[in-house]
C-alpha cells in the first residue's frame, strides 16, 4: 500500500514539473518511463529528432527536476 502511495505521489510530481515542457521532451519521458523504452529505442522512433546521447540528456534534466521538486523548498542543495 505504501507504495502504490509513493508511486502515485511521484507520478502526481512528474506530471507537474513536465506539464510545462516540449512535447517532444514529454512524449521521450513517457515513452521512457512509462512504456519502457530505452533510450536507444526512443532515439528511432519518428519524431524525436535526436541521437541516444541527446534522449540520455532530456531524460537526465527532466529527471532532475523531478527529484529538486520531490525533495521540496527546504532540502539543502535544491
Amino acid at each position: 500500500m505504501e507504495r502504490e502511495t509513493l508511486a502515485g505521489e511521484v507520478g502526481r510530481i512528474s506530471a507537474r514539473v513536465i506539464r510545462n515542457q516540449p512535447e517532444r521532451d514529454k512524449l521521450i519521458f513517457d515513452l521512457y518511463f512509462s512504456h519502457d523504452l530505452s533510450p536507444s529505442q526512443i532515439a528511432e522512433c519518428k519524431g524525436i529528432g535526436l541521437s541516444k546521447r541527446g534522449v540520455e540528456q532530456v531524460l537526465g534534466r527532466l529527471t532532475s527536476r523531478v527529484r529538486r521538486a520531490a525533495a521540496g523548498p527546504d532540502v539543502a542543495g535544491y
